[in-house]
């Protein structure tokens, strides 16, 4: 078996390849939504704006392990931006830190006695309604997580000398409170780090766009492997990639998330991802089921490139595993398929499928997908 291959060289700079890459997928998106479609489909190819860059953290780790393949401004200027990211980092962090302890001890009547735990970083979650849910209706194993988070809870509450918050209606508050101080620490990242001015100047320069702080932070920090969104700027809107790369080389094929993520864009618009319309909220899993299909063929067709990063050790995708069961019902109906994802007419799919065969195959792979924590990608409206 191959050894897994990477591409230093884009890796670094991969705003090189983007043109050559949208240059050889354009006639296979031309053979699948249709020559007519052709002018549409180089509009909305050309219409992405594409990140690349992974939390400054995680880069600094790359740099680490993989120093004698990368250039020496590429290190010198991604040190940079982690010195900087961490100054700024633990500033914020420490604000919001202490906006949390005043939070509580006004709320709650507690007052943190000790520092040596960040109350921020203190897992009240494990005490939310939700949770508890879990806790009296999960499984065994929900109910054995649950409890050794609540111990572990009530621990760190003991190190910072506070009673342990266990009302859920309460700890519900709290979260909602703190999910707010994380994305005003989020926002504040974009906005003040040498790291999120770079991003954002680099939006503005190579695409004429320029989004919010909040929208790019909400991107930037979703944990996801990679994200398709859509970027408002005023009345502008602007289909967005997000591939943190350095990030997803632990997953495997860079190359293949690519072509997938580039899919979901040129068949998103702000009211539908392909076959996945935001606001009837159906065929979510089968549209990235075939959008992962379609990913495996676009790489079998531009197999004797490598972009990014090619896997050989047996990653795949959530989706992948399931592609055979249901390759047959997608293969039999892709001239639809690939019509009602590119023109959002989701309504075509019902009348000439049926939605209740559909409405079965969603809710298999639901259960499928979720059961594996699946899939590498999201689409947001």
């Amino acid at each position: 078996m191959k050894k897994d291959e990477l591409n230093y060289f884009y890796l670094q700079r991969p705003e090189y390849t983007l043109s050559v890459i949208k240059n050889l997928l354009f006639p296979l998106y031309v053979r699948d939504y249709g020559r007519d479609n052709s002018y549409e489909i180089r509009r909305r190819l050309d219409d992405i704006i594409f990140i690349f860059d992974s939390n400054p953290m995680v880069t600094e780790a790359f740099i680490a392990n993989n120093i004698e393949n990368l250039d020496a401004y590429y290190i010198k200027s991604k040190n940079t931006e982690y010195k900087d990211y961490c100054s700024v980092d633990s500033r914020i962090t420490k604000k919001i830190n202490n906006m949390l302890e005043s939070y509580i001890f006004n709320h709650f009547d507690r007052d943190v006695l000790s520092n040596s735990v960040r109350v921020i970083d203190i897992d009240f979650d494990s005490y939310s309604s939700k949770n508890i849910t879990k806790l009296n209706e999960g499984s065994s194993d929900d109910r054995r997580r649950i409890l050794e988070r609540q111990r572990k809870y009530k621990l760190d509450c003991m190190n910072i000398g506070i009673e342990p918050i266990t009302n859920s209606s309460q700890v519900d508050e709290l979260l909602s409170y703190k999910k707010a101080l994380i994305r005003y620490k989020n926002d504040e990242l974009v906005q003040n780090t040498k790291w999120g001015k770079r991003i954002k100047k680099e939006i503005r320069s190579r695409y004429n766009f320029n989004p919010n702080n909040g929208d790019l932070s909400e991107i930037l920090f979703d944990n996801l492997a990679a994200t398709t969104a859509i970027l408002k700027d005023g009345i502008d809107k602007r289909t967005i990639v997000y591939i943190p790369l350095i990030q997803n080389i632990q997953f495997g094929n860079l190359d293949r998330m690519f072509y997938h993520e580039v899919r979901h864009a040129v068949e998103c618009s702000d009211h539908h991802s392909g076959i996945y319309d935001f606001e009837l909220k159906k065929y979510n899993f089968l549209n990235e089921l075939r959008v992962e299909k379609h990913a495996l063929e676009d790489e079998i067709t531009l197999g004797g490139f490598v972009f990014f990063g090619k896997s050989y050790s047996g990653k795949m995708s959530a989706y992948e595993p399931l592609i055979p069961k249901y390759e047959d019902v997608i293969d039999l109906n892709s001239d639809l398929f690939d019509e009602a994802a590119f023109t959002g007419n989701i309504l075509l799919l019902d009348r000439l499928i049926g939605s209740d065969y559909l409405e079965r195959i969603e809710d298999d792979l639901a259960k499928s997908i979720l059961s594996n924590n699946g899939g590498y990608q999201k689409v947001k409206k």
